[in-house]
């Protein structure tokens, strides 16, 4: 019989046995699927997410294109606008949502099954470059024909984040200080929880004369 062996995550006990049931679980599901219909059946679980159905009846909040700042040359080379692209990895394009008066970005991300560090846990690593590139974004948001740059990025790891499910990400300016930008960011699972936190200090190029 499998013995369960707590997993440990800053100190917090989650069991393994819960971790790998869940990975497991939604994961066959997708292997057995066609790509196709499993790319067609995540948009469509997106799409009935209650806090994109919220953002999309917003007023206040319209739709970006993620990677519409990404040359021709270098889009086919980006890591999570194509590299990862796949399934089980980033599979969906991330839908983001911008609101209007307010210098705040919302982008809906899947994680996929490939993408983890420790057994059924996403790496690290993966969820730092989502907040990078969410911080980033919303600077570049004021800046939009000047190269923006990461100066500074703190992130805290609260809660382990499970694979085969849909994150919100969401950043915001702070403060403009200059030619930086003082920016927060946060990860947050589909009952609103918040997984990971982020602060960043990003800086503009100077303007070419």
């Amino acid at each position: 019989m499998f013995k369960s062996t707590p997993f440990r995550f800053h100190g917090k006990r989650f069991p393994l046995t819960q971790i790998f049931y869940r990975t497991l679980q939604v994961s066959a599901s997708a292997v057995l699927s066609p790509q196709s219909n499993y790319l067609s059946n995540l948009q469509q679980e997106r799409e009935n997410l209650k806090y994109v159905q919220e953002l999309r009846n917003d007023r206040n909040y319209s739709t970006l294109e993620p990677y519409d700042f990404l040359p021709d040359n270098i889009e086919a080379n980006h890591l999570t606008g194509h590299t990862l692209n796949k399934p089980g990895e980033l599979a969906l394009t991330q839908l983001l949502f911008q609101h209007k008066s307010k210098q705040e970005l919302v982008a809906i991300v899947h994680l996929g099954r490939k993408l983890t560090g420790h057994p059924g846990i996403i790496h690290g690593g993966l969820l730092c470059t989502l907040l990078d590139e969410a911080l980033f974004r919303v600077v570049l948001n004021q800046w939009p024909n000047r190269g923006v740059f990461t100066g500074q990025l703190n992130v805290k790891y609260l809660k382990p984040v499970l694979p085969e499910q849909f994150i919100f990400v969401k950043s915001m300016v702070d403060r403009i200080q200059d030619r930086k930008g003082f920016c927060k960011g946060t990860i947050s699972d589909s009952t609103g929880k918040v997984l990971t936190e982020a602060e960043g200090v990003f800086i503009v190029s100077k303007e070419e004369p």
